[in-house]
């Protein structure tokens, strides 16, 4: 479990997380900071790892990069496109159709 000594270490994850995401998707600071609603001089921070960002703000990036907050947090490489959108469609199935879908 990690605790208040690892602040730095999850700041900088959560930094390298969203410049990357905004990377891949060709995205400027001003336009993930348009669709965010967080200013590209807070971006900035973060992705410098200095900002300590809210719950509200990490949902709002989360959204305008499209993917769910716990990827900001996640410093485990993106999953390929492809892959992200077959999960997707795995998890909306029931359990019927899951079944057929793994035979």
């Amino acid at each position: 479990m990690s605790g208040p000594s690892d602040g730095g270490a999850v700041l900088q994850t959560l930094g390298e997380r969203v410049r990357t995401l905004r990377a891949r998707r060709g995205m400027t600071r001003r336009v993930l900071s348009e669709r965010s609603g967080v200013s590209q001089r807070y971006l900035a921070q973060l992705e410098a790892g200095e900002g300590n960002v809210s719950v509200l703000l990490l949902h709002a990036l989360a959204r305008a990069l499209g993917v769910a907050p716990g990827a900001l947090l996640d410093a485990a490489p993106e999953k390929p496109p492809e892959l992200a959108a077959a999960q997707r469609v795995l998890e909306r199935l029931d359990a019927v159709h899951l079944a057929e879908a793994r035979a």
